[in-house]
């Protein structure tokens, strides 16, 4: 078999996982906020973010409110990040077609953009991340096409899904600026003569696009600074902050040599990343090339540097999570390039232990940021059986599972059931006519609660009828 077809047969595989995970996975707290609060509001305060919440994350907002024309099921309002899933792999696999050659070397590239669990539950969740990673993955290809041919053509599409990938997610912005950089530093270093002529049409084309960013973004951007809405993220540093969690969060929850297991891989990562960063500029200024190594190293110094200018004179936060997930396919590019053209056993030593993990980390049962929602939806069900449609249910959850309640008994059209209200403390009334909430949390609960349905480390209690207190 040729290797585009393993590569065709391994990214619709992929894309399977992610519809799957779509069409099983509950609903989460996040998601679910972005139903109910931010896809009910009229256009015009979705794209102005009025009021200014962060987690509205515009275009994905947007498309949420085309795909409820056709009903608010989970996965029609997950859909924008399937379909933005289906961009990330077509686009991965015209990059790794281009940079990659050969069987282990075309895997090994696959491998590093796509075997990451991590990142590919962003394309079965109703966030903004998975659409912002789809157009970054193209605007990565369009930049590549760029650097190799200079065509004009090539730097609009990037540009243009440069705009989108921020309009989905606004800490793309970081990104959008370094690659303007880079279009201008693969111009000024080319290895062919400087075209002042060419320089100053690829500048229109960045003013362009950057007016129209600047118009989408100004209003919701101001509105969420005004009000402290940027809190989310650290405070120490790029390393110790936005390093750290994503190969943390890459690893999750898989302790191979014991608790210490995701802090034993920093220094390794950390060494791997450091030498393909040294090699690419090395090899790139040694031949007198930018050419994509040197683009894709370049595009992560400058957006490293570019979280740091920001904290330093913004005040604002170091990335980490998920709004750092911008990061990984650049990782990945980069490190790749350090592996091309090495031996075959080289390549396939990395290749193996990325196959394994993400084999061991597959599931279609839960979120890793989120990973508290296992089983609401399961536990929705369940309560919402109970009685007919013509009772009334008082229902009472713990704060983390109050919206996506919320979401089901909307979407479901349970007028009969009351609550959930936000509870960020556990209330010790007999009010309610279930509660859900952590096992452990139980014993804040009355005394007269008891326990009617377990869900792993979570529960439904329930007050029996005998106990309630005369309303």
């Amino acid at each position: 078999m040729k290797k585009e077809h393993i590569l065709v047969l391994l990214s619709l595989l992929a894309f399977l996982y992610c519809l799957a995970r779509a069409a099983g996975l509950s609903m989460t707290h996040d998601e679910s906020a972005t139903v109910l609060e931010f896809a009910s509001r009229p256009f015009w305060k979705v794209v102005t973010n009025d009021p200014p919440r962060a987690n509205n994350h515009i275009l994905n907002t947007l498309l949420i409110q085309f795909f409820s024309l056709f009903g608010n099921d989970k996965f029609l309002v997950r859909l924008p990040n399937v379909l933005a899933g289906g961009v990330f792999l077509f686009f991965t696999y015209r990059l790794v077609r281009t940079i990659a050659s050969g069987w282990w070397e075309s895997l090994l590239a696959f491998a590093l953009l796509v075997f990451n669990p991590y990142l590919l539950e962003f394309f079965s969740l109703a966030r903004g991340y998975g659409l912002s990673l789809g157009f970054l993955m193209g605007s990565l290809y369009f930049l590549h096409c760029f650097v190799e041919k200079r065509a004009l053509p090539h730097l609009a599409w990037s540009m243009a899904l440069a705009v989108l990938a921020c309009y989905s997610n606004l800490a793309m912005l970081t990104y959008f600026i370094a690659l303007a950089l880079v279009v201008n530093l693969s111009l000024v270093l080319s290895a062919e003569p400087f075209d002042r002529r060419h320089w100053l049409k690829a500048n229109g084309a960045i003013l362009l696009f950057s007016l129209v960013l600047f118009a989408l973004v100004f209003t919701p951007l101001r509105a969420l600074v005004r009000e402290g809405e940027l809190y989310y993220g650290g405070t120490r540093g790029v390393l110790p902050n936005t390093f750290t969690t994503l190969v943390h969060n890459y690893l999750g929850g898989e302790n191979y040599f014991g608790d210490p297991t995701q802090d034993l891989f920093l220094a390794p990562v950390f060494i791997l990343l450091l030498l393909a960063i040294s090699r690419n500029l090395v090899e790139g200024g040694r031949r007198g090339q930018f050419d994509t190594a040197v683009a894709a190293t370049s595009l992560l110094l400058l957006m490293a540097f570019g979280n740091f200018l920001q904290h330093e004179l913004l005040g604002t936060r170091y990335l980490i999570h998920r709004t750092a997930l911008m990061y990984f396919p650049l990782m990945a590019v980069v490190i790749f390039f350090l592996f091309k053209g090495s031996a075959d056993w080289l390549k396939l030593a990395l290749l193996l232990p990325l196959a394994f993990h993400f084999t061991a980390r597959a599931n279609v049962k839960t979120v890793q940021e989120w990973w508290f929602e296992r089983f609401t939806e399961d536990a929705f069900e369940y309560i919402a059986a109970q009685q007919p449609r013509d009772s009334t249910i008082r229902l009472g959850s713990f704060w983390l599972f109050t919206p996506t309640l919320n979401y089901y008994k909307q979407e479901r059209g349970y007028t009969n059931i009351i609550g959930p209200n936000l509870d960020f403390e556990v209330p010790g009334n007999k009010y309610f006519d279930y509660y859900y909430l952590s096992t452990p949390d139980t014993v804040k609960l009355h005394p007269d609660y008891i326990l009617v349905k377990s869900f792993g480390d979570y529960c439904i209690m329930k007050l029996p009828p005998d106990k309630k207190d005369i309303q």
